[in-house]
């Protein structure tokens, strides 16, 4: 086993870690990995949707310019499809870590809850309202906020409008 494996109910991830040297030997881990894991799921009557698995390639924006841009990774007969986002238990993560896609998705949602709150606000006195807007609003504002803090001060400014 080269990579780690974090499952979670029906979804599951493989983590590997490389540098740029390295890039060769990557293809022929994961190949590797994914091979012992279907073997397992296939030993377990498990099935796998292969058009469902992605792979993506997580770095700063110089090391990725690196990579060879037609890298392949094939699993079961067909080629996995490269992506440049993908969502994690309600995060939006990007090969370079802006997370310009998650605010960009946050403040839509955040923006369609306040207008939804907004069409029914004379129903409610100014404490439920308080509460709704806790509840629908600044949940989202807050999850996993430690993760993407970091974001550029352009995104911190999309958050605060």
């Amino acid at each position: 086993h080269h990579s780690k494996l974090e499952s979670y109910v029906d979804d599951s991830k493989i983590l590997l870690s490389f540098t740029v040297a390295n890039v060769d030997c990557l293809k022929q881990q994961l190949e590797e990995d994914l091979y012992l894991i279907a073997n397992s799921c296939s030993e377990n009557e498990l099935l796998i949707n292969t058009g469902k698995t992605k792979y993506m390639l997580i770095g700063t924006r110089q090391n990725l310019q690196q990579l060879p841009v037609d890298m392949t990774i094939n699993f079961l007969n067909e080629t996995i499809t490269p992506v440049s986002f993908a969502k994690d238990l309600g995060m939006t993560i990007d090969s370079y870590l802006t997370y310009d896609q998650h605010i960009t998705n946050l403040v839509s949602s955040c923006m369609n809850s306040l207008c939804q709150i907004n069409r029914v606000k004379k129903c409610f006195d100014k404490e439920a309202l308080t509460l709704i807007v806790s509840a629908l609003v600044m949940n989202k504002m807050f999850y996993c906020s430690t993760v993407w803090s970091n974001t550029s001060s352009n995104n911190i400014k999309k958050l605060q409008l």
